[in-house]
């Protein structure tokens, strides 16, 4: 019982996180529309859907462990979903490869202003894109 509630709340929080970031994104948007340039530059949008991708796959995560357990069967992944994660797995090293060319981009087009504010707005939303490149 303790198991099946921990991994409810897994998946329920990966999933409300992933929700409440797109709604926090939205309203910064409309809030603080002195912001929109750096909210809407190419490299905060790819930040951002990577961010939202991989809460997603998490939340997708547990709640596949969490169904298994609530129906009373093993914890353990088919191998069908296994092959899915490891597909994941090789998407996101691609995106986040991508994303230090993306990165790449946005200095050059805005410069080391662009640079701190980039870097600051990923750390808000609780990225570390700068150091796991």
């Amino acid at each position: 019982m303790k198991v099946k509630r921990k991994l409810f709340g897994l998946w329920t929080g990966e999933l409300t996180a992933a929700l409440v970031f797109a709604a926090l994104w939205v309203g910064y948007l409309n809030e603080f529309s002195y912001l929109s340039f750096y909210l809407t530059t190419f490299s905060s949008v790819y930040a951002f859907i990577i961010l939202e991708f991989i809460l997603f796959q998490g939340s997708l995560y547990w709640f596949m462990k969490w169904k298994r357990v609530r129906r009373k069967e093993d914890s353990h992944l088919p191998s069908s979903y296994i092959q899915l994660f490891l597909l994941f797995k090789k998407m996101n090293k691609i995106l986040l490869a991508l994303g230090l060319g993306v990165l790449i981009y946005h200095c050059v087009q805005l410069g080391i202003n662009g640079l701190a504010f980039f870097w600051a707005f990923t750390r808000l939303l609780g990225l570390n894109i700068l150091t796991t490149m």
